[in-house]
């Protein structure tokens, strides 16, 4: 099963997702700007695989929509 989630995030604002480590994630930037456990932007991704704990995220100064796919 796979599920999807999408945020718009204001400029500076936070989001905490819990990763479950036997799970695989996909985060994909559509716009703005994000710090994410690297600075993002727009059209960038990140990959997670057999990480545990909270994937903590906050908008540039853009704000940011994202993509988050849970595998």
């Amino acid at each position: 099963d796979a599920r999807l989630w999408q945020a718009r995030l204001a400029p500076g604002a936070t989001l905490a997702r819990p990763l479950d480590a036997d799970r695989r994630y996909w985060l994909q930037l559509a716009r703005g700007g994000l710090d994410a456990p690297r600075t993002l932007v727009a059209g960038d991704a990140l990959g997670f695989v057999d990480e545990p704990g909270v994937l903590d995220l906050r908008a540039g100064p853009d704000g940011a929509w994202l993509l988050l796919f849970e595998l």
